[in-house]
């Protein structure tokens, strides 16, 4: 099955409502199914995290962070392309998220066209984990 013949279906976790919405219009131009969730402890009590192509989240949220939701995926040795979106840009936290497995790390505010090409990068490619980062 190639990519274009396979349903894409992205995951994004965020705990602001605005935030979800503006990224499920922006995704659902590439994605044919768009999942958003409030928080980590959502996202991983749904199982969605599971069986996506592609998952966006904020880092800085009520609960389990960001960077504990991407430890818990890597624990399940699940190795789907994630990206970070976050409105703080510091050399640490971009460091702790890429040795965390992380592929990207986006700054709020994001421009669509940034979400957009993450995504295209993401899910059109078909090889190693390596391959995927940026």
């Amino acid at each position: 099955m190639t990519i274009s013949q396979k349903k894409l279906k992205c995951l994004v976790v965020d705990d602001e409502q605005d935030i979800l919405e503006i990224m499920q219009i922006i995704l659902s131009n590439l994605c044919d199914e768009v999942v958003v969730s409030l928080s980590a402890t959502e996202a991983l009590n749904s199982g969605h995290f599971r069986d996506v192509d592609l998952i966006f989240s904020d880092i800085s949220m009520p609960g389990i962070s960001g960077m504990e939701f991407l430890k818990t995926i890597r624990s399940h040795q699940i190795k789907v392309p994630f990206v970070f979106l976050s409105g703080f840009s510091d050399d640490k936290r971009i460091q702790e998220a890429e040795n965390l497995g992380a592929n990207l790390y986006l700054t709020k505010p994001f421009q669509a066209e940034e979400i957009l090409n993450a995504a295209r990068h993401y899910l059109s490619l078909d090889g190693s984990e390596d391959e995927r980062r940026i």
